[in-house]
């Protein structure tokens, strides 16, 4: 083997040593990205839950889906918009029932308190709050909340969409045979294809975008604030209790009984 040889085979060497790097050390970072947009997800599913169970609590005390469609709409929101269940026929347990002398009054706290907790949490839920860091407690951080993952999903999927287009398996093996013009000569002589399907082969191991709804995320729309809607909220629990006595009657006779049932 002559020097130039030696030479060219050294280059080639490197060159195969750093691209090598360089892909997979991308994949890499690429895997520990999507591991912790997955993992960022299951810890804000936790919160969508809550949020779901929170309207639970709320519609199960509005006697189900047409108190619950009455309620929303009383408060300027069109049902059809809202990503929850509204039957519930399980009867929620609760840490207690608020006092009121009167059973309208009881029923009236009810609701309210039922809304402003599912209302805290959806808003948790969208757009964080804050807390100070453990680390260095005069620094503020926010939580995790759907806003600032959308947003990071949208990044995510730029870097893939690139990582796939600039970094393809097909045209990397490509390259790195065209180090070896011998080799390549010989295959075409011989008539051996490149690659049997180099489209396939990209398709197998490109990054699949992320997607939110995939991890069972969902979107909500923005809750009024209680003080914005406190008189509709009244308003519609007077009335309501009204044209409902007895079915309220029998709503709240179901939350206590399973309130003692949990704690007999």
């Amino acid at each position: 083997m002559s020097e130039f040889d030696r030479f060219a085979d050294g280059l080639a060497d490197e060159v195969l040593s750093e691209m090598a790097d360089n892909f997979f050390g991308a994949r890499r970072e690429m895997d520990e990205q999507i591991e912790q947009f997955k993992k960022l997800s299951r810890e804000l599913k936790k919160l969508q839950d809550q949020a779901d169970h929170y309207a639970e609590i709320l519609h199960f005390v509005l006697l189900g889906e047409e108190g619950a469609v009455g309620f929303y709409e009383a408060i300027g929101l069109d049902p059809s918009d809202l990503p929850l269940c509204m039957e519930c026929t399980v009867p929620p347990l609760l840490e207690g029932l608020p006092f009121a002398l009167t059973r309208k009054g009881r029923f009236r706290k009810l609701v309210i308190l039922a809304y402003r907790n599912m209302r805290d949490s959806v808003e948790d839920y969208l757009h964080g709050h804050e807390y100070a860091d453990p680390d260095e407690p005069r620094r503020r951080r926010v939580s995790v909340h759907y806003d600032s993952l959308k947003r990071m999903e949208a990044r995510l999927n730029l870097q893939i969409e690139k990582l796939n287009r600039q970094s393809s398996v097909s045209n990397t093996l490509q390259y790195v045979r065209g180090l070896n013009p011998a080799e390549l000569e010989r295959e075409k002589i011989a008539g051996a294809p490149a690659f049997d399907d180099p489209q396939r082969l990209d398709s197998t191991f490109a990054y699949p975008r992320q997607d939110m709804s995939a991890e069972g995320l969902k979107s909500f729309p923005e809750f009024p604030a209680f003080k914005d809607v406190e008189s509709e909220i009244r308003q519609f629990a007077n009335a309501f209790y009204a044209r409902n006595r007895e079915a309220v009657r029998a709503m709240l006779r179901e939350l206590r009984e399973a309130q003692q049932n949990a704690n007999p």
